[in-house]
Protein backbone atom coordinates (compact mmCIF):
# COMPACT_ATOMS: atom_id res chain seq x y z
CA UNK A 1 0.00 0.00 0.00
CA UNK A 2 2.44 2.87 0.63
CA UNK A 3 4.17 1.60 -2.38
CA UNK A 4 1.49 2.51 -4.23
CA UNK A 5 1.16 5.62 -2.27
CA UNK A 6 4.05 6.89 -3.24
CA UNK A 7 3.89 6.02 -6.73
CA UNK A 8 0.57 7.68 -7.11
CA UNK A 9 1.90 10.98 -5.21
CA UNK A 10 5.21 11.05 -7.15
CA UNK A 11 3.49 10.64 -10.40
CA UNK A 12 1.09 13.55 -9.57
CA UNK A 13 3.69 15.60 -8.48
CA UNK A 14 5.47 15.23 -11.92
CA UNK A 15 2.43 15.87 -14.23
CA UNK A 16 0.77 18.40 -12.44
CA UNK A 17 4.44 19.98 -11.39
CA UNK A 18 6.87 18.57 -14.05
CA UNK A 19 9.20 18.06 -10.79
CA UNK A 20 10.18 14.63 -8.82
CA UNK A 21 11.44 16.91 -6.33
CA UNK A 22 7.63 17.99 -5.82
CA UNK A 23 7.04 14.76 -4.48
CA UNK A 24 8.00 16.33 -0.93
CA UNK A 25 5.37 18.35 -1.61
CA UNK A 26 3.12 15.56 -1.70
CA UNK A 27 3.32 13.50 0.82
CA UNK A 28 0.29 14.66 3.04
CA UNK A 29 -1.51 13.42 -0.49
CA UNK A 30 0.63 10.38 -0.16
CA UNK A 31 -0.35 10.01 3.13
CA UNK A 32 -4.28 10.31 2.63
CA UNK A 33 -3.90 7.59 0.00
CA UNK A 34 -2.32 5.35 2.44
CA UNK A 35 -5.01 5.89 4.81
CA UNK A 36 -7.59 5.54 2.27
CA UNK A 37 -6.07 2.05 0.63
CA UNK A 38 -5.98 1.15 4.48
CA UNK A 39 -9.42 2.14 5.88
CA UNK A 40 -10.30 0.11 2.53
CA UNK A 41 -8.20 -3.35 3.23
CA UNK A 42 -9.63 -3.33 6.90
CA UNK A 43 -12.92 -2.82 5.68
CA UNK A 44 -12.93 -6.18 3.35
CA UNK A 45 -10.79 -8.05 6.70
CA UNK A 46 -13.88 -7.01 8.73
CA UNK A 47 -16.24 -8.17 6.49
CA UNK A 48 -15.14 -11.35 5.59
CA UNK A 49 -14.41 -11.71 9.83
CA UNK A 50 -17.93 -11.18 9.85
CA UNK A 51 -19.13 -13.56 7.37
CA UNK A 52 -16.55 -16.41 9.02
CA UNK A 53 -18.47 -15.31 12.38
CA UNK A 54 -21.98 -16.06 11.62
CA UNK A 55 -20.29 -19.24 10.07
CA UNK A 56 -19.62 -19.78 13.49
CA UNK A 57 -22.57 -18.29 15.53
CA UNK A 58 -24.36 -20.26 13.27
CA UNK A 59 -22.49 -23.52 14.32
CA UNK A 60 -22.90 -22.87 17.79
CA UNK A 61 -27.00 -22.78 16.97
CA UNK A 62 -26.35 -26.23 15.73
CA UNK A 63 -24.90 -28.02 18.77
CA UNK A 64 -27.19 -25.90 20.91
CA UNK A 65 -30.17 -27.68 19.13
CA UNK A 66 -28.59 -31.21 20.58
CA UNK A 67 -28.24 -30.44 23.98
CA UNK A 68 -24.84 -28.55 23.99
CA UNK A 69 -24.22 -25.82 26.42
CA UNK A 70 -23.40 -22.76 25.40
CA UNK A 71 -19.40 -23.51 26.40
CA UNK A 72 -19.25 -27.11 24.26
CA UNK A 73 -21.57 -25.25 21.79
CA UNK A 74 -18.34 -22.93 21.49
CA UNK A 75 -15.43 -25.57 21.31
CA UNK A 76 -17.99 -27.60 18.61
CA UNK A 77 -18.32 -24.66 16.59
CA UNK A 78 -14.05 -24.21 16.63
CA UNK A 79 -13.81 -27.75 15.35
CA UNK A 80 -16.27 -27.01 12.29
CA UNK A 81 -14.68 -23.63 11.88
CA UNK A 82 -11.27 -25.59 11.19
CA UNK A 83 -12.96 -27.26 8.66
CA UNK A 84 -13.62 -23.97 7.05
CA UNK A 85 -11.41 -21.97 7.15
CA UNK A 86 -7.67 -22.05 7.42
CA UNK A 87 -5.76 -22.57 11.19
CA UNK A 88 -3.77 -19.09 10.91
CA UNK A 89 -7.33 -17.36 10.19
CA UNK A 90 -8.56 -14.93 12.37
CA UNK A 91 -11.69 -16.45 13.26
CA UNK A 92 -10.04 -19.62 14.04
CA UNK A 93 -7.46 -18.23 16.62
CA UNK A 94 -10.58 -16.07 18.27
CA UNK A 95 -12.57 -19.29 18.54
CA UNK A 96 -9.35 -20.96 20.36
CA UNK A 97 -8.83 -18.41 22.19
CA UNK A 98 -12.35 -18.38 23.53
CA UNK A 99 -12.05 -22.20 23.73
CA UNK A 100 -8.84 -21.47 26.38
CA UNK A 101 -10.30 -19.26 28.64
CA UNK A 102 -13.66 -21.35 29.14
CA UNK A 103 -11.49 -24.70 29.67
CA UNK A 104 -10.18 -22.36 33.03
CA UNK A 105 -13.26 -21.98 33.97
CA UNK A 106 -13.82 -18.27 32.63
CA UNK A 107 -17.17 -17.16 32.25
CA UNK A 108 -18.65 -17.39 29.25
CA UNK A 109 -20.37 -14.18 29.35
CA UNK A 110 -17.00 -12.55 29.81
CA UNK A 111 -15.12 -14.73 27.38
CA UNK A 112 -17.75 -13.50 24.61
CA UNK A 113 -17.23 -9.69 25.90
CA UNK A 114 -13.66 -9.44 25.38
CA UNK A 115 -13.94 -11.00 21.98
CA UNK A 116 -16.07 -8.77 20.93
CA UNK A 117 -13.46 -6.18 22.59
CA UNK A 118 -10.82 -7.31 20.54
CA UNK A 119 -12.51 -7.64 17.46
CA UNK A 120 -14.52 -3.90 17.06
CA UNK A 121 -16.87 -5.08 15.18
CA UNK A 122 -20.42 -3.62 15.88
CA UNK A 123 -22.56 -6.03 14.36
CA UNK A 124 -20.70 -8.20 16.71
CA UNK A 125 -20.78 -6.20 20.08
CA UNK A 126 -24.29 -6.01 19.18
CA UNK A 127 -25.01 -9.50 19.55
CA UNK A 128 -22.53 -10.16 22.08
CA UNK A 129 -24.49 -7.66 24.12
CA UNK A 130 -27.80 -8.90 23.32
CA UNK A 131 -26.38 -12.64 24.26
CA UNK A 132 -25.05 -12.19 26.91
CA UNK A 133 -28.49 -10.59 28.16
CA UNK A 134 -30.60 -13.72 27.19
CA UNK A 135 -28.16 -15.86 28.81
CA UNK A 136 -28.74 -14.35 32.54
CA UNK A 137 -32.46 -13.54 32.30
CA UNK A 138 -32.96 -17.71 30.95
CA UNK A 139 -34.26 -16.51 27.73
CA UNK A 140 -34.17 -18.64 24.72
CA UNK A 141 -30.93 -18.58 23.63
CA UNK A 142 -31.08 -20.68 20.56
CA UNK A 143 -33.92 -18.41 18.74
CA UNK A 144 -31.87 -15.43 19.70
CA UNK A 145 -28.62 -17.22 17.64
CA UNK A 146 -31.11 -17.92 14.76
CA UNK A 147 -32.18 -14.10 14.74
CA UNK A 148 -29.00 -12.38 15.13
CA UNK A 149 -27.30 -15.60 12.31
CA UNK A 150 -30.47 -14.09 9.77
CA UNK A 151 -30.01 -10.34 10.72
CA UNK A 152 -26.43 -10.33 9.83
CA UNK A 153 -27.20 -12.46 6.65
CA UNK A 154 -29.90 -10.06 5.45
CA UNK A 155 -27.94 -7.27 5.84
CA UNK A 156 -24.64 -8.91 3.92
CA UNK A 157 -26.86 -9.17 0.91
CA UNK A 158 -28.44 -6.04 0.87
CA UNK A 159 -25.15 -4.78 1.26
CA UNK A 160 -23.64 -7.18 -1.56
CA UNK A 161 -26.62 -6.13 -3.60
CA UNK A 162 -25.73 -2.86 -3.08
CA UNK A 163 -22.69 -3.37 -4.76
CA UNK A 164 -23.54 -5.56 -7.29
CA UNK A 165 -25.68 -2.34 -8.42
CA UNK A 166 -23.24 0.22 -8.11
CA UNK A 167 -20.05 -1.87 -9.20
CA UNK A 168 -20.23 -0.63 -13.10
CA UNK A 169 -20.51 3.25 -11.33
CA UNK A 170 -17.29 2.64 -9.11
CA UNK A 171 -15.55 1.10 -12.15
CA UNK A 172 -16.81 4.38 -14.13
CA UNK A 173 -15.39 6.34 -11.48
CA UNK A 174 -11.88 5.27 -11.22
CA UNK A 175 -11.71 5.25 -15.13
CA UNK A 176 -12.35 9.26 -14.12
CA UNK A 177 -9.76 9.61 -11.47
CA UNK A 178 -7.44 7.95 -13.82
CA UNK A 179 -7.86 9.65 -17.01
CA UNK A 180 -6.78 13.33 -16.05
CA UNK A 181 -3.28 11.48 -15.60
CA UNK A 182 -3.43 10.38 -19.14
CA UNK A 183 -4.20 13.46 -20.63
CA UNK A 184 -2.21 15.22 -19.23
CA UNK A 185 0.87 12.72 -19.52
CA UNK A 186 -0.36 12.80 -23.48
CA UNK A 187 -0.63 16.57 -23.70
CA UNK A 188 3.37 16.46 -22.33
CA UNK A 189 4.73 14.45 -24.87
CA UNK A 190 2.47 15.91 -27.95
CA UNK A 191 2.31 19.25 -26.96
CA UNK A 192 5.77 19.89 -24.73
CA UNK A 193 5.86 23.76 -25.13
CA UNK A 194 2.41 24.15 -24.84
CA UNK A 195 2.67 22.56 -21.52
CA UNK A 196 5.71 24.18 -20.46
CA UNK A 197 3.71 27.46 -20.78
CA UNK A 198 2.30 25.66 -17.12
CA UNK A 199 5.45 24.62 -15.56
CA UNK A 200 8.56 26.64 -14.18
CA UNK A 201 6.00 29.56 -13.23
CA UNK A 202 4.40 31.32 -10.72
CA UNK A 203 1.33 31.39 -12.83
CA UNK A 204 1.46 28.11 -13.64
CA UNK A 205 2.05 26.53 -10.91
CA UNK A 206 -0.99 28.11 -8.84
CA UNK A 207 -3.04 27.08 -12.05
CA UNK A 208 -2.03 23.34 -11.90
CA UNK A 209 -2.53 23.81 -7.65
CA UNK A 210 -5.82 25.15 -8.81
CA UNK A 211 -6.61 22.37 -11.03
CA UNK A 212 -5.64 19.37 -8.58
CA UNK A 213 -7.38 20.35 -6.06
CA UNK A 214 -10.28 20.79 -7.82
CA UNK A 215 -9.51 17.14 -9.13
CA UNK A 216 -8.81 16.13 -5.46
CA UNK A 217 -12.07 17.42 -4.60
CA UNK A 218 -14.21 15.56 -7.37
CA UNK A 219 -12.56 12.64 -6.30
CA UNK A 220 -13.80 12.88 -2.57
CA UNK A 221 -17.04 13.65 -3.88
CA UNK A 222 -17.36 10.55 -6.20
CA UNK A 223 -15.69 8.53 -2.87
CA UNK A 224 -18.56 9.52 -0.96
CA UNK A 225 -21.46 9.40 -3.50
CA UNK A 226 -20.61 5.47 -4.46
CA UNK A 227 -19.32 4.85 -0.23
CA UNK A 228 -22.71 3.47 0.51
CA UNK A 229 -22.66 1.55 3.92
CA UNK A 230 -25.80 -0.02 5.34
Amino acid sequence: MMVKSIFVAGMTGYLFYDSWWSIVLMIPFCAICFEYEKKELCRKKEQEFLDAFTDGIRSMEEGMKVGYSVENAISSALSELKLLFPKQSRIVREFERMVSLLHINRPVEQVMNEFSKRTKVKDIEDFVVVFSLAKRSGGDSIQMIREAVQQIREKREVEKDIQIVIAAKKFEFKIMCVIPFFIIFYMKIAFPQFMNILYKNTTGVILMSFCLAIFIGACYAGKKITDIEV
